[in-house]
């Protein structure tokens, strides 16, 4: 990328398109980040960008876009460093360890830290299948950020560790409400059992949660 000092992930990169012809995600990485010093480092900035940006692009492309921007990715991206310094840690150690400790004294990268320590990565994997099963798309619920999506995300973080998870996410992520992830969750279960359509299950889903948040819609 010909800008200095930063990154991104696409679904679609303009400049590659004009090549290809089609819709070419990828990720991009700015060109210093290669030659800049950082921590003593030559280069710190490049594997912490590109791997960054890797996980933005699987999350985005493979699972659904319009993550929460206040506590996934985006504005605050907790998920995709921590994520990023797992795979810097075993590509480069010295640039995860590095990149691990400028973290340390944020809640949301400490949740996740916690998250992934006592459940595994199994549990990400687990939520990640359920979403693609269900034909999950954040953007169909409420704005980014919104309590409604939050929530959403939320219930099915829970359902892939299997246990309730208010004692990590409560107070590190914005709008976060346990009673209404619990109604969540049981919305799916009850289309689960019937399986009629995604629509059915988000009709559901907007019945338990109309009381709620009856401005959303």
């Amino acid at each position: 990328w010909d800008k200095t000092g930063g990154g991104f992930a696409a679904g679609d990169i303009g400049e590659v398109h004009t090549i290809t012809g089609k819709e070419s995600p990828g990720v991009a990485c700015s060109y210093d980040a290669f030659f800049n010093v950082a921590h003593g480092i030559k280069g710190y900035w490049a594997p912490v960008l590109i791997t960054h940006e890797m996980v933005n692009l699987f999350t985005g492309q493979i699972v659904s876009g319009g993550w929460p921007r206040d506590w996934w990715a985006d504005d605050r991206s907790p998920f995709p460093y921590v994520t990023s310094v797992e795979i810097e840690l075993g590509l480069w150690p010295q640039v995860g360890v590095d990149h691990l400790e400028e973290g340390a004294s944020d809640p949301q990268i400490q949740m996740f830290l916690h998250l992934k320590d006592q459940y595994g990565w199994q549990m990400f994997r687990r939520a990640f299948q359920m979403a693609i099963g269900d034909g999950i798309q954040w953007d169909r619920f409420g704005g980014n950020p919104s309590a409604l999506r939050t929530n959403y995300v939320a219930a099915y973080l829970e359902m892939g560790a299997g246990e309730s998870l208010k004692s990590m996410m409560d107070g590190p992520v914005p709008n976060y409400d346990h009673s209404v992830v619990a109604q969540i969750i049981a919305a799916r279960k009850r289309w689960q059992a019937h399986r009629p359509g995604n629509e059915a299950y988000k009709a559901a889903g907007d019945a338990y949660l109309s009381g709620k948040y009856a401005d959303v819609k």
